[in-house]
């Protein structure tokens, strides 16, 4: 019963597949102001990006914001950690205004 040591078809199937291991991508952390700011400018001159809220919880009004992702072009990505203390993700958030 448990002496089969064949590859089920799905599985051979699946590996045909690409993955974070065979596909080429740059994940680039945005965290001083200055890179924030060139990444808003690049943000705000793109016809299309991909956005997304990195937040402690899925209850906006319980969760706190913890990070912003953004990506325009295949394989690359970019990351922008969001401080802990209110005053300096404020000051995070608004540079991401325009966008």
């Amino acid at each position: 019963m448990f002496d089969n040591t064949s590859v089920p078809e799905e599985t051979q199937l699946l590996s045909n597949f690409a993955d974070i291991h065979t596909t080429p991508h740059q994940y680039i952390m945005v965290q001083s102001e200055e890179e924030m700011v060139a990444l808003n400018k690049k943000l705000c001159a793109r016809k299309s990006v991909c956005f997304d809220t990195e937040t402690t919880g899925v209850d906006p009004l319980l969760s706190d914001l913890v990070g912003l992702s953004f990506a325009y072009t295949e394989g690359e990505a970019y990351y922008v950690p969001i401080s802990a203390n209110r005053d300096r993700a404020l000051q995070q958030t608004k540079i991401f205004k325009t966008f």
